[in-house]
Order: structure tokens, then sequence, then C-alpha cells
């Protein structure tokens, strides 16, 4: 894959400009000498610039000018430590301007002390410009020019296919074959197994996906498990995985004999199907420690595997019968579909014929993959006119298209070659992940976020909103699929194919890196590291100490328990990784954190979930730069540092499922930059701060399953930005504050589960922008009528309404228009709130019960409707079978 690795050299250049052009640097009272090399820096980057397009364009056939970008991105990522280092200077003072004792205990030698910074940082700035001047000289020999590029244009929209599940083409026949296997044949065996094989994208997990998901394969199993096993055969995994799925929930199983146990009593009775999805080697010894669950196995169970390599399932030949089924390419008709569901934005362009013409012969060089067509219809998507279709059908005469996996990579390649460069530098961090990995997106944007890739200049929108629009981007040009949606109807995840990995791996090359065992050296230049261990890991994590300008470090644990020594990792690690921007320990049990991190003083994300420790250090508070602090399930964890309130920057803050802490410092509410506070299941939790009002840019909290709060402070009203607010299962909760229809951006308030709760305040129906509102209490006084609902149009998913006994006037029901709440998919009507009371109502009661009851019809979209403690004796008109 040589001729596709690429470098980003122009997106980690622009990063840098856009820094120094920022200005910040001007206000250290920094030596004329240092002015003048930065300005120099400036001029110099900001001219080899201009001939970046021309450069990346050329280097494909051209190796030397493959290793001056690879220099020049190496040195423009040095040049954007240098220039964070002014920034974060800079953020320094200014928070500890009024600190009456930083000049008292300061150390002359400290990097703290203005002089020592300035002689520091002059030598520093003086080095890389020296750098800039020998690569701008080797830039004459390339007789490179400054072209226009059109890679920067916007692309502010998505294909209609990623709103709905596209059609599936061109496999009815695959997907009969396959069927006949699963229903009809082998059924007097225990296990039988059908290994679908072909190239990478060709679809053999979307034909699995399409079978396992039939509604008569639904029939013919009782069970039903999908595991994604990935690059390395792990039996252990696959059997945890396998739990998982039966149980619903995090299997605490680590022994293997303890686990064949559980599902070996659960497949002998019940017939299961079970895919294994994209194995990649055969490992004859991970098949053994899988076949005594299959041995008794009800009859008629079925296994699919799909695989690129044919002989990866050799192994499986003890266990029972071995079936495949060859995937071919799609014929040109059906690519053909698959591309324009992408490429045109309407019949109008659809009917375009020389657009027609071009796009056909653009199919031809697909090669039969989906994944092509798909690409290549996502990449024409962001082009009308002919010329531009003509220019970008004319980049695939370079070479000529071979089909196969290195034919797909080219196609791949040509849309990233398309991307504007905010998203290609986006796009190639993703190589930090491992592969098959399901990214949450939220997160994926925090880390977008910490090295610097978001360019919030020039505009008014926050970071998060600018990292959700170049998600989407991307996602329109099928570089992330299979995409999960949250309970709010936000996107929650996503994974990569593994071709898009291997392109966005070809490209950084030994910048990124998941390191894998038996691992000697590791690269000077590499900046992203994930190092995955588990217990018998034969990772040596001193290796890693050779990779001192890391930017992002992640360390992945496979199991729950471990023989690394991760707290001296990390204590090891601030020394070693000062550049350090995002530190992720998901579940490596650190148990204690030094106040050395404090050093870390680039670091932007920290997640810590789940952790040991019983306190963070109070030095953390000194990390001004830091946007995202996850606290997640720790467990241990009693409080938070006093002076929390000095993390300046800080924008998400997740403390969910801290079971030991009782209250928050009053300093949190200092955090003025805050866009998310998770407290949930918090159990020992009392009341938020009065200040809470404070945090005039919080747009998400989450206090659900609070049990102890009671009570929430007036100030919460003030909070203008809020649009979630997850009040759900906070038992103790009685009332709401009166303003809260102040929040006019609030979206969703999650109130299930508030039984205290008798009414809600009055001005509700002003949220008009509300799309959760499970639960709505009618008041009998000092609250909601029920007419405050008649604006709430666009509430979705599930709505309660309680005590409709307080509604006297039938014609008042009528003002709920719950006829226009098309988005309502259960809808449960309540006329008594405890329905133990014993009270024998008046014939007067039941005819207004009945008529209010009358006048509460439902859209006809509702799937289920639920009626409690009704007194009247005759059901509406609306309920007949026409409705």
């Amino acid at each position: 894959m040589a001729e596709l690795a690429v470098t980003a050299a122009g997106a980690a250049v622009e990063m840098v400009v856009e820094k120094l052009a920022s200005g910040l640097w001007k206000d250290l009272g920094l030596a004329r000498s240092v002015y003048t090399d930065m300005e120099k820096l400036q001029s110099k980057l900001s001219t080899i610039q201009n001939v970046l397009d021309d450069a990346e364009k050329k280097s494909i056939t051209n190796k030397a000018l493959q290793s001056w970008l690879k220099k020049l991105k190496d040195a423009a990522l040095d040049a954007d430590d240098v220039v964070d280092e002014f920034q974060t200077e800079a953020l320094r003072r200014r928070m500890e301007r009024y600190d009456r004792m930083t000049g008292k205990v300061r150390d002359f030698f400290s990097s703290n002390n203005p002089i020592a910074f300035r002689y520091k940082i002059g030598g520093k700035i003086s080095e890389i410009r020296e750098r800039f001047d020998e690569i701008a000289k080797e830039n004459k020999d390339f007789d490179l020019m400054v072209i226009k590029s059109d890679s920067d244009r916007p692309v502010d929209r998505e294909t209609t296919s990623l709103v709905s599940e596209p059609k599936i083409y061109g496999r009815d026949e695959d997907e009969k074959q396959v069927m006949e296997f699963l229903v009809d044949r082998d059924n007097d065996k225990n296990i039988s197994i059908l290994t679908i094989v072909g190239l990478g994208g060709i679809g053999k997990t979307t034909l699995a996906q399409l079978v396992y998901n039939n509604e008569r394969i639904k029939e013919q199993f009782e069970l039903r498990m999908w595991v994604c096993v990935g690059e390395t055969f792990d039996g252990k995994m696959v059997l945890r995985a396998m739990i998982e799925q039966l149980k619903g929930e995090q299997s605490i199983f680590s022994n293997l004999q303890t686990m064949s146990t559980f599902l070996d009593e659960k497949l002998r009775t019940k017939r299961f199907l079970l895919v294994l999805d994209d194995l990649w080697n055969d490992k004859e010894s991970e098949w053994e420690q899988l076949k005594p669950l299959f041995i008794h196995a009800k009859l008629g169970s079925k296994i699919i595997v799909t695989t690129r390599i044919e002989t990866a399932v050799s192994g499986a030949s003890t266990i029972g019968t071995v079936s495949v089924h060859r995937l071919q390419g799609l014929q040109d008709e059906d690519c053909w579909c698959l591309f324009k569901q992408r490429a045109f934005r309407s019949e109008r362009e659809e009917d375009n014929r020389e657009l027609e013409k071009i796009g056909w012969e653009i199919i031809k060089k697909c090669g039969g993959l989906p994944l092509a067509a798909k690409a290549l219809g996502s990449l024409m998507n962001s082009y009308t006119k002919v010329q531009e279709w003509s220019a970008i059908c004319k980049d695939f005469e370079v070479g000529g298209l071979p089909i196969g996996e290195a034919g797909i990579l080219h196609v791949l390649k040509l849309s990233y070659d398309h991307l504007p460069s905010h998203l290609k530098r986006c796009f190639t961090y993703c190589s930090v992940f491992q592969k098959d990995h399901e990214i949450e997106i939220e997160r994926l944007i925090q880390l977008w976020m910490a090295e610097g890739l978001i360019d919030t200049s020039g505009t008014s929108q926050n970071a998060e909103d600018i990292g959700k629009q170049y998600f989407d981007n991307l996602l329109s040009r099928s570089f992330f699929q299979d995409v999960q949606m949250d309970k709010y109807n936000n996107r929650g995840t996503c994974k990569m194919h593994d071709l898009v990995h291997d392109l966005a791996c070809s490209i950084t090359k030994d910048e990124a890196l998941v390191m894998q065992g038996g691992m000697k050296s590791i690269s000077l230049e590499c900046r992203y590291l994930s190092i995955p261990y588990s217990s018998g890991s034969s990772i040596d994590f001193k290796t890693t100490y050779e990779a001192k300008k890391l930017r992002s470090l992640f360390l992945l644990k496979a199991e729950y328990r471990s023989n690394v020594d991760v707290d001296e990792f990390i204590f090891n690690a601030t020394k070693t990784f000062p550049q350090l921007r995002a530190l992720g320990l998901n579940s490596s049990g650190i148990a204690k954190l030094s106040n050395r991190i404090s050093r870390l003083k680039h670091l932007r994300f920290i997640d810590l979930s789940p952790a040991q420790i019983s306190t963070l250090p109070t030095l953390i508070t000194k990390l001004y730069n830091l946007q995202t602090l996850n606290l997640r399930d720790c467990s241990m964890l009693k409080e938070l540092p006093e002076g929390i309130g000095n993390l300046c920057n800080l924008r998400y803050m997740d403390i969910s499922c801290c079971p030991n802490i009782t209250t928050l410092p009053l300093s949190i509410t200092r955090l003025s930059n805050l866009q998310t506070l998770n407290l949930p299941n918090c159990n020992m939790l009392k009341e938020l701060p009065e200040g809470i009002g404070n945090l005039c840019n919080l747009r998400y909290m989450d206090i659900s399953s609070c049990f102890q709060i009671t009570t929430l402070p007036t100030s919460i009203t003030r909070l203008s930005s809020l649009q979630t607010l997850n009040l759900s299962y906070c038992w103790m909760l009685k009332e709401l504050p009166e303003g809260i229809s102040n929040l006019g951006n609030l979206r969703h308030l999650d109130i299930r589960g508030c039984d205290n709760l008798d009414c809600i305040p009055r001005g509700l129906g002003r949220l008009g922008n509300l799309e959760t509102l499970p639960m709505f209490i009618v008041a009998q006084e000092n609250g909601c009528t029920i007419a405050e609902l008649q604006h709430l149009n666009s509430i979705r998913g599930s709505l309660e309404i309680k005590n409709l006994h307080h509604v006297k006037d039938p014609d008042e029901a009528m003002q709920a228009n719950l006829r226009a709440k098309t988005r309502l998919n259960y809808l449960r009507l309540e006329w008594n709130k405890g329905g133990g009371e014993e009270h024998e109502p008046s014939s007067t009661e039941v005819e207004v019960a009945e008529g209010v009851f009358e006048r509460l019809q439902p859209h006809h979209n509702l799937e289920k409707l639920e009626i409690y403690s009704y007194i009247g004796t005759r059901l509406p008109n609306w309920m007949s079978p026409s409705f």
C-alpha cells in the first residue's frame, strides 16, 4: 500500500498556522528576537501552505516528495507543541495573576518562572524556525505550484440513505441459499457451520445481518448470538460475548470453566444460531475451547462465520460439518443502484443524462464491491456539475483501478483526497482505534477537540456542534458505518469498516499505533498510541517510553484482572510524555493518581473510568487546559477537589455511578465553560449547589437515580442553554422549580419514575422545543392544566398523563391536542394516582371521564395505548377498528 501512503501534512500545517494567527503569543513579554522568529515562522508556513495541494497530489507517484511531506508534517506537529506552550503559559498567568502566593513560592528555575520560560521557549522557537527554513529550501527541488483546491468545499448535508435503512441490492439469491442452509439443512445434526467467504467490502457482514434479522430465523432459533471476532481469535472473548448477549448485561465470568458451564446449560435445551463475524485466522486451540459447548447442542443449531480467508475455519471441522458460501461481486446494475442512492440529491440530477453516463463509467471501476459503490456515491454527492464529475472520473485513470481490495483502497483514497483538510485530520486520527472498535461518537469528538482538530475560529458555534458536523460529513462519505442511536435519538456509537481503517493506517503509518504483544520498539515519531493489555500480556510497557512525542495514549484493558502495574506506568508517563493531550485509562483499575499529573500541562482529555481511586490529587486542578474529565464508575471516589472550579476550560465532567460522593464542591459553580454534567447513580448525593445556575453554558445535565435529592436549586431555571435535564428515577424529588418554563432551549425533560412529584409547574407549555416528556401530571390547583400540552407537538416516544380525574371540563381535554403529536408511539392515560382509593364515582364524574377520554384521541401513528383506573363505562368512538 506504499502508493497510498500520502501524509496529511497540509492538515498539520494548517493547524499551526491557525494557532499562530491567533496572536496569543504577543502578550507574553518575550524578547524581540523571539517575536521576530515567530513572525518569520508564520510567514514561512503560510508560503509552504500555498503549494501543499500540489505537493500532496504529485506525491502519489513521487517517493522523494512523500519523504518531504513526512518531514514537513513532523516539523509541523513539533511546532504545534511549542505554540501550545505559549497558549498554556498565557492561560496559566491569567489564572494565577491574583494568587498572592504565586510570586512567593516560585523557584527561579521553575518552568512557571517568566524569565525561565522566556529563555526556554526562545531556544525552541529558533530551532523550529531553522527546521522550516531547511524544509522550504528543499521545496524548490519539486517545482511546486500554487493551485486552487476544491477540497475545502463545505459538506453540509447527508444522503437520505443515512436516515433510513438502505435497501440491500443484488443479494436475493445469496440470501435464499443461506436461508436454505439455516432452515432446511442438517437439522438432524447438533452443529453445522456455514462459512461466508469474500473480499473485504463485498458485503459478507451485510448478508449475515440480513438473514440474522429475518423473521423466519427468529422463529427457527430460540437463541441468537452475534460476536464480532476481529483479527484476534480469542475463545474466551467469544464465550464472554455469547453470555453477555444471552443475559443482556456485562458478563462477570472470567474463568473458562465457569463460562462453559453456564453456556452448556443454555445450548443443550434451545436451538441456537451463532454468528462469528469477521474471523481472520484459524487457531485450532481456540476452536478446541469452544468444542465442548457444541457437542451436546440441541439438534439443528447452526454457526455462520464470515471471513476473507477460507482456511480460517479449517479448525472448526472437528465441531461440525463445514460448508462454504463464496460471495461474489455485485452486477454493475446493482452497484449503480447503490451508487445513485447516495450520489444524486434529487430526481432532476438523476435524470441528467451526462451525469448518468459518467456515473456508469465510475461504476465499472468498482469491481462489484458494494463498499466502493457507496463510497464513490457519497463522494460524488458533493458535486453537481458535469465538469466536476468528469475531472474526478479522470482521477481513476492514474495507474488504472484493479479489482480487489487494492482497488477499493484506491477508491477510498480518492474519497480521502477530496475531503476538506480539517476532515482529513479527524479521519486519520481514528487509526489509533483497534479494528472493529465500537466508537463512542461523543468521546471521539472530545478527542478531536483535545488534539486541536476542530476549528472554532470565525464562528459562534461551539466546538461540540462543529465536531458533530465533522462526524456527519465523514459519515455521509461512508468513512463511518453501523451508527447506533441513544435514547434521545442522538447518534451514540459507530464503527469503521476494516478497509477504511486500513486506509487511515496507511496514511498515518508509524505516527499512530495499536501496540501488539512482542513489540520490541516503537518509532520515535509515534504520537498516538493504544495499548491493549490483559493478564498474561506480553506487552512491555517500558517500550512505550521511546515515543517521547506522544499526544494521545490509551490503555485498553481486555480482561478484568491484570498483572500489569498500571500505577507505576502512569507515574512514569507523566515525565516521559509531557506533550500528552489525551490520556485514556479505561478499565485500567488504577488505584492512585499522583500529583505529578499536573506536569501534563497540555492535557485536554482524561478518562479514568472505572478506577479504584478514592481521591483525586489536589494538583489536578492546575490542568487549566483540561476539557474532558471522565470519572464514571469510580465507585471508591469520596469527593472532588475543592479547587475543581479552577479548571476554566472544562466542558465535560462525568462522575456518574460514584455512590460515595455526598456533596459537590461549591467551586464547581465557577465552571462557566461546562457543557455536560453527568451525575446519575450518585446515590448518596443529597443536593446540588445553589449556584448551579451560574453554569451559563451547560447544555446537558443528568442526575437520574440520585435517590437522596428532594428539591432542585431555584437557580437551575437560569440555565438558558440547557437542552437536556434528566431527572428520571429521582424517587424522592418532590417538586420542580417554578421557573422551569424559562428554559427555552430545553428539548428533553425526563421525569419518568419521579413518583413523589405531585404536579408540574405552570408554564411548561411554553417549552415548544420539548421532544422528551415521558410524564405529565395534571394539577388540581397551582400547577399545569392539561391545556399546557396543546403546543408541545414535538414530543416523541412515550407519554404518561397522570391525574386525569383533575380535569373537570371535557372540552379542556381537547386542548391537549394529542392528535397533533405524531411522534408518540406509547401513551398511558391514568385517572387515579394511587388506584387504591375506595371511592364510588358519581354519575357526573363518570360522564366527565368519558368525555375527557373521547377528546384525548391520539394520532394514528400510536403503537401502544394503556388505560389505568378509568371510571367510565364505555370506550371512546375513536377506539374503533378503523383507528
